[in-house]
């Protein structure tokens, strides 16, 4: 009897481990292929949380954007969007949707600012080819989260949104970073 209850353990937690595994996998690609068209990406480590906001706490510590939890109680605004505003310095969570359109928007924007020519035309398509492949890994993991992060205040003091993609099981937080000051 004891040996079979070895054995379940044993296959459990191997399960689990290869879950983990492939989850982190996933979802690194998916963020490495977002960095390609980003002005910026980062990784941070963090203690597995199934939780997004506890997730975010943790990282604003740890990154010293704010001080308490107080502090970040302030600024949290959940999944209201105001997150997404310029210079709001806010935290919040959104969906795969969202973090689609938040990128999708930026790739849009930077194509009609710019000069609209050929070579603008085909990098915002190149550009969307990897948004969209790194969107379809992503609605494959059940467990990412997306948060919203202040990025970019330290130069000329406007801080813009960017997109973190929360790695639930791994305790892994990737930043997209898809627009800044220029400063």
């Amino acid at each position: 009897m004891k040996t079979w209850i070895l054995i379940a353990t044993l296959f459990v937690s191997m399960s689990a481990s290869a879950k983990n595994k492939w989850v982190d996998e996933r979802i690194s690609t998916a963020a490495g292929i977002l960095a390609q068209i980003a002005e910026g990406s980062d990784e941070y480590t963090l203690t597995p949380n199934s939780d997004p906001k506890k997730m975010i706490l943790e990282l604003a510590l740890k990154e010293q954007m704010v001080e308490s939890e107080e502090e970040f109680e302030q600024n949290w605004v959940g999944d209201s969007g105001q997150a997404w505003e310029v210079d709001g310095m806010y935290y919040g969570v959104d969906t795969l949707s969202g973090a689609y359109d938040y990128i999708n928007n930026v790739l849009t924007q930077t194509l009609e600012d710019g000069e609209r020519n050929d070579a603008d035309k085909v990098k915002f398509a190149e550009a969307t080819l990897k948004l969209n492949q790194a969107i379809s890994i992503l609605r494959s993991v059940k467990s990412v989260k997306f948060g919203v992060w202040p990025s970019g205040a330290v130069q000329c003091g406007v801080s813009f949104p960017s997109l973190l993609i929360l790695d639930t099981e791994n305790g892994k937080a990737h930043q997209i970073i898809m627009e800044g000051s220029g400063c």
